[in-house]
């Protein structure tokens, strides 16, 4: 069986007790280790989290002797036993501040087991940020007007600086770890870096373009999430931008229903979340924007409009 199983050195991760919640709801398994801790528990989290410690979701591990890398020893050991007993395709995440651990991430990826060492900025690094930089504002994706903001990808430019995922799918996670996003943002912000091509994605492996991260943190304004024309894109451009490919697909299943297609919004809701296997309102409606966006349909008022023009352009594409 695959397992999605998060490793976490509490003593230099403090602030991820907060979130452990959140955490469940994103791996498997949550694996805690700790030689020392002088942690407090809110009351009102302390019964989901002892549900999940009775589920197994959650093992909190104390180290026999505290010392110098204790933790650190703990979580090289349960990743190694780990290793043994899960399917290849299975992820094992390691959140530690430790440089040390990334050795443990490099032969788990060896052997099959996806693994991505997770990082956070440290307070006095932080501070230092600030002397050079203007203070970071909180976090803002527009999910109507625009994709992304220049604020949270400047921020995420940052931290690719210091830590990178090597599979696309270690890059969603952490994204969602970094910077508190929701599944579907962390998506957005990868279409975003693949435009201004600071990654490229070819069959599921993942590249940095370390002169594109420091030409686009260099920018006063980062390049806009834009619509190409239909008659400029190809399959090649496509291929690597998730976005482009669900708008490829849905608009191969458009061509194919020449005088039956969804005539209503809640009609086009319901058949896009059935062709494209979308799991919540969300992506429905980030979908939407993006076939209004790239000329595929309008809506006027409760009414849906299709240029057809568009539509045998995206379906063509071979």
């Amino acid at each position: 069986m695959k397992k999605n199983v998060l490793l976490l050195d509490i003593e230099n991760q403090p602030k991820k007790i907060k979130e452990l919640l959140s955490l469940l709801q994103n791996y498997t398994q949550v694996i805690l280790v700790y030689a020392n801790s002088n942690l407090s528990i809110g009351l009102d989290d302390l019964l989901e989290l002892s549900t999940a410690i009775h589920e197994q979701r959650l093992l909190i591990i104390k180290m026999p002797k505290a010392g110098a890398n204790s933790a650190d020893f703990g979580l090289t050991f349960i990743a190694g036993r780990l290793s043994t007993q899960l399917e290849k395709g299975s992820c094992i995440d390691v959140m530690s501040n430790d440089n040390a651990m990334s050795y443990a991430v490099e032969l788990l990826d060896q052997i099959g087991i996806q693994s991505t060492h997770i990082k956070h900025v440290l307070e006095h690094e932080k501070k230092s940020e600030l002397v050079h930089t203007a203070e970071i504002k909180p976090l803002k994706i527009e999910t109507k007007q625009s994709e992304v903001s220049d604020e949270s990808v400047i921020h995420v430019l940052k931290l690719l600086q210091k830590n990178q995922p090597k599979k696309p799918k270690s890059l969603l996670k952490s994204l969602m770890s970094w910077c508190s996003f929701s599944k579907l943002q962390a998506e957005q912000m990868v279409q975003h870096l693949q435009f201004i091509a600071v990654i490229s994605i070819h069959e599921n492996k993942l590249q940095y373009v370390e002169k594109s991260i420091k030409k686009n943190l260099t920018k006063n304004k980062l390049i806009p999430v834009s619509s190409a024309p239909a008659d400029k894109m190809t399959l090649a451009y496509i291929q690597p931008r998730p976005h482009l490919l669900r708008i490829k697909q849905y608009c191969d299943y458009l061509a194919k229903m020449v005088n039956s297609k969804p005539s209503k919004i809640e009609t086009l809701s319901n058949s896009v979340k059935a062709v494209l296997k979308f799991e919540n309102d969300a992506q429905i409606e980030h979908m939407l924007n993006l076939l209004k966006k790239h000329q595929i349909l309008q809506i006027h008022e409760t009414k849906v409009l299709y240029i057809q023009e568009n539509i045998k352009i995206w379906s063509n594409l071979k």
